[in-house]
C-alpha cells in the first residue's frame, strides 16, 4: 500500500508538472501575440506619425469648403485675377492671415478625387526657391492653393498695356533686378531638368508662367506631373529662356526681335534695350546677348549648368556696380499696390509652416525656419533642405536674431495699428 500511494503522488506530481508546462507555453504564447501586437501598434503609429510630418514639412493641407469660401469672401468678383485655359478661374484670398492664390479647377479633366489628391500631392513634393509652392487643395469644390506671387507675371510686368500700372512697374523693374530675374529663371530650370533623382514635371517655359513675388523674387509656375522625366522638353526649354532674355533686355514681345537683337553689335543694341529698366551697363547686357543667342543655337555641346553660373557672375557684377554707383534699388516693395500693408513680408513666413515665425533658425541650405518646424523635420532622418531637396552639409541650426527682431517689430507695429 505504501508503494501504491508513492505511485499515485508520483503521477499527481508528474500531472501537475505537465499541466504546469502548458501553463508556461500557453503564457509565452500569448506573450509573444502580445509583444506582436505593440511592434504593430509601435509601427502604425510611427508610419502616421511621419504621414503627418511629411504633410506638415511639405507644407500642404487639405482644406474644406468653407476654408476656401471664406478665403475668397464667397468667390467675391473683386478677388478673381483670371479665367481661361485649363483652369476655370484664379482667385486671391487669404488663409491663416497668408495671401494666397487659389486656382479653380474645371470638373471634365477626368481625375478621381483620389488621384487628384494623389497629383497634387506630388505636386507640393517638387520644393525649389525659384519654383512656385503649392500650399494645398481642396476637393470640393476643386482647386489647388499656391503662394501668391505679389507682382504678377513677368509678361505683365514687360508687356502690359494696362496704363494704370504699366509706367509703375517699369520704373521699379531695373536693369539689375532683370539680371537677377535672369538667374533666378535659369536656377529654377536647372533644378527641373538637372536635379537627381530629377523630379517627374514639365513646364512650358514662358512669361507668363514665370512669376514675382513681393520682392522681385521669380520663380517658375505651371508646372505639371508627368509619368517620367522626358529629355526632350529640355531643348524648347532652354530656346525658350534666350526668348525670354531677349525680352528682359528689350521689353518687348514682338515678331523677329530676337533676330534683330542676335545679328546687332554693342552700339546697335543701344538702341533696342528697355530705356524703362535705366542705364544698362552695355558690357553686361552684351553678355546676357552672348548667352541668349547660346541658348536660341543650343549646339551640341550647350551645358545650363554652365549657363548658370555665367549668370551667378554677371549678377555678382550687377550687384557691385550698384553698390559702387549708390543706384536705387527696390528692397521688399510691391510693384503692385492692391495689397494690403498689414500682410505679413514672405521673409516673415517658415518655409515649411506657411506661417510667421517667432523663433527662427538658419539651417546649412541658408533659408530661416519655425525653430521646432525645421527639428522635426531634421529628427525624421532627413539630410535634405526642405526647399530645394539638395543634401545638407550639416544639420546645426543657428538662431537668426535679425530677422526675429524684425518680426517682433513687424507684429508690434501691426497691433499698435489695430
Amino acid at each position: 500500500m505504501a508503494r501504491s500511494h508513492v505511485e499515485v503522488q508520483l503521477e499527481k506530481a508528474v500531472i501537475a508538472r505537465a499541466q504546469m508546462v502548458r501553463e508556461i507555453e500557453e503564457l509565452r504564447k500569448q506573450r509573444d501575440i502580445l509583444r506582436r501586437r505593440i511592434e504593430f501598434c509601435k509601427e502604425k503609429d510611427a508610419v502616421g506619425t511621419v504621414a503627418k510630418l511629411n504633410e506638415l514639412c511639405c507644407g500642404y493641407r487639405e482644406y474644406t469648403t468653407k476654408d476656401i469660401r471664406s478665403a475668397t469672401d464667397n468667390f467675391s468678383e473683386s478677388l478673381r485675377l483670371k479665367s481661361g485655359g485649363h483652369w476655370t478661374n484664379v482667385y486671391r484670398g487669404r488663409i491663416n492671415h497668408t495671401t494666397v492664390a487659389i486656382k479653380m479647377l474645371s470638373f471634365d479633366n477626368g481625375l478621381s478625387q483620389e488621384a487628384f489628391l494623389a497629383k497634387v500631392k506630388a505636386l507640393n513634393s517638387i520644393r525649389h526657391p525659384h519654383l512656385v509652392a503649392i500650399i494645398g487643395s481642396c476637393s470640393e469644390p476643386r482647386c489647388i492653393i499656391f503662394e501668391y506671387m505679389h507682382n504678377g507675371s513677368l509678361r505683365d510686368i514687360l508687356f502690359s498695356s494696362s496704363q494704370r500700372n504699366h509706367g509703375k512697374r517699369n520704373r521699379a523693374f531695373r536693369w539689375n533686378h532683370r539680371i537677377r530675374v535672369a538667374h533666378e529663371i535659369c536656377s529654377g530650370l536647372s533644378f527641373l531638368h538637372l536635379a537627381r533623382p530629377r523630379p517627374f514635371a514639365q513646364v512650358h517655359l514662358t512669361a507668363s508662367n514665370v512669376l514675382l513675388d513681393r520682392n522681385l523674387v521669380a520663380k517658375i509656375g505651371g508646372f505639371r506631373l508627368t509619368q517620367s522625366p522626358d529629355a526632350n522638353e529640355t531643348l524648347p526649354n532652354i530656346q525658350a529662356f534666350g526668348v525670354l532674355l531677349f525680352q528682359l533686355l528689350t521689353g518687348r514681345n514682338r515678331t523677329g526681335l530676337v533676330e534683330e537683337a542676335m545679328a546687332m553689335d554693342k552700339t546697335a543694341l543701344l538702341t533696342v534695350l528697355d530705356e524703362r529698366a535705366g542705364k544698362w551697363p552695355l558690357d553686361l547686357a552684351y553678355e546676357l546677348v552672348g548667352i541668349a543667342t547660346r541658348c536660341l543655337e543650343c549646339k551640341v555641346d550647350f551645358s545650363l549648368a554652365k549657363t548658370r553660373e555665367e549668370l551667378e557672375k554677371i549678377t555678382r557684377k550687377a550687384d557691385d556696380l550698384v553698390a559702387k554707383s549708390g543706384c536705387e534699388v527696390v528692397v521688399n516693395g510691391s510693384i503692385d499696390d492692391r495689397e494690403d500693408s498689414s500682410e505679413a513680408p514672405s521673409i516673415f513666413l517658415c518655409p515649411i509652416l506657411q506661417e510667421v515665425m517667432k523663433n527662427p533658425h538658419v539651417a546649412a541650405d541658408g533659408f530661416s525656419y519655425e525653430l521646432e518646424a525645421i527639428e522635426e523635420w531634421l529628427n525624421t532622418q532627413r539630410d535634405t533642405s526642405p526647399m530645394t531637396n539638395l543634401r545638407l552639409k550639416h544639420k546645426f541650426l543657428t538662431p537668426n536674431h535679425t530677422l526675429r527682431s524684425l518680426i517682433q517689430e513687424w507684429n508690434r507695429r501691426k497691433s499698435t495699428a489695430s
